[in-house]
């Protein structure tokens, strides 16, 4: 299960977590990633949190940074790139996420696609299967991912595609995503003190050497 923390500046902290192996979530307006490897975040979450509208100029910029930096070879490219959605929107998010799909699918970036609050499992596998959607980004409110997590972990297994679960910085988050079969999470809690940081690391070491005596396989 891969890791990845918020953008940081300290030198000391970069340098720990590239020797980790935990990459960057490199948010909107963050531009460039100061780590790799990195997937990029689309900033909805942000702008929900902060009752803002989403930043589709800042978004827009920031697509066509990527892309010109991997052409010139500036940057390497993210593994993924979270399509833009509306949180704790469901049918409405994914209208959003889909209205999106034309301008961003020849970006040669694997495309997440953000399930909300309200989503199914009926309305979100036809679009894995016949759209350009790469993998399955588990967002939502705290209560709806706390209950739901494991049924698109499921679904993305299903469908052979990664399926990444956002905010999920403690210990005990680290281990229950690994306990239901998520390929990467996020946060950056660990970024506030050494003591999180630490344990969040060692809760990876620990998923990491489960899987190792599971020859890979979970």
């Amino acid at each position: 299960m891969r890791a990845y923390t918020g953008q940081t500046r300290s030198a000391s902290l970069i340098k720990r977590l590239t020797e980790g192996g935990i990459g960057e979530c490199t948010c909107r307006g963050e531009m460039p990633p100061r780590r790799t490897p990195w997937f990029y975040d689309n900033g909805a979450f942000k702008d929900w949190r902060n009752g803002q509208e989403f930043n589709t100029v800042r978004f827009m910029r920031d697509m066509s940074k990527i892309t010109t930096d991997i052409e010139k070879g500036w940057n390497t490219a993210p593994d993924f790139i979270v399509v833009p959605d509306l949180v704790a929107a469901g049918v409405e998010s994914l209208d959003e996420s889909n209205g999106w799909l034309e301008w961003l699918k020849d970006r040669n970036v694997p495309l997440y696609l953000a399930v909300q609050d309200g989503m199914t499992t009926e309305e979100v596998a036809p679009l894995i299967e016949f759209q350009n959607y790469g993998g399955i980004f588990v967002g939502g409110t705290v209560k709806w991912k706390r209950e739901t997590a494991a049924v698109w972990c499921e679904l993305a297994a299903w469908m052979d595609v990664p399926a990444h679960i956002g905010r999920c910085g403690t210990d005990k988050k680290v281990l229950w995503a690994y306990s239901i079969g998520a390929s990467s999470i996020d946060s950056s809690f660990p970024l506030w003190c050494s003591d999180y940081m630490n344990k969040f690391i060692a809760a990876l070491d620990l998923c990491n050497s489960a899987q190792q005596k599971c020859g890979g396989v979970r």
